[in-house]
């Protein structure tokens, strides 16, 4: 008999998958063909997605295991992937790609900055870089200690400022905060943020 709360539980975490991976591809706004690199994939779907609507993608992730599953979900599903093993604090290739993308990635490595130099270095001139972290408070909540506790990752909280100086130093010119805490639509900076809040708090649907 199924838990009607882990079943609420699990189909809160499938949705807010599915509005991350909105809030990506609109950020994203590129064309069919595009080239992506998406750095820490785990399973790959991220990766698997994105190659099904139409990008041509490489997946990087540090676990053997991860990847043989995604490689696996990637064969089921038909969609053409290049999946690599590797660290993506120091993975290298050859290639250059339109966009990179890092989702639910840097609060757990261990060096930020060389993360998003290494992603600085895979994109072509005018490229762009696609975060989708947690913020600060996401170190305090009872998901990350359990994840910690269980796993032995890192689950730090991520700041704003500090990121951006990171991205700065690495070399990005443009630096755009995109907040989505509501499932409709994406708001660009902190005006879009504020506005949406004043709705939701004195036009509530």
């Amino acid at each position: 008999m199924v838990n009607p709360k882990t079943w609420a539980l699990e189909n809160e975490k499938f949705l807010r998958s599915l509005r991350d991976f909105t809030a990506i591809t609109e950020a994203l706004s590129l064309p069919t063909g595009s080239t992506i690199l998406d750095l820490g994939v785990g399973s790959g779907w991220t990766s698997i997605l994105l190659a099904k609507i139409g990008y041509q993608v490489v997946g990087v992730d540090v676990s053997p295991k991860m990847i043989a599953l995604a490689n696996q979900r990637a064969n089921q599903e038909g969609a053409k992937v290049n999946f690599a093993v590797g660290d993506i604090h120091n993975w290298q290739s050859s290639s250059q790609f339109d966009a990179v993308v890092c989702y639910d990635v840097l609060h757990h490595c261990y060096d930020v900055a060389a993360v998003l130099t290494k992603a600085a270095n895979h994109l072509k001139s005018g490229g762009r870089l696609i975060l989708l972290e947690p913020n600060f408070g996401h170190q305090f909540t009872a998901s990350a200690r359990a994840a910690k506790k269980q796993f032995g990752v890192r689950e730090n909280g991520m700041r704003y400022r500090p990121l951006k100086h990171q991205l700065r130093w690495a070399g990005f010119t443009t630096v755009k905060r995109y907040y989505h805490p509501y499932p409709d639509r994406v708001y660009i900076g902190t005006a879009g943020f504020l506005k949406r809040l004043l709705n939701r708090t004195f036009y509530p649907k």
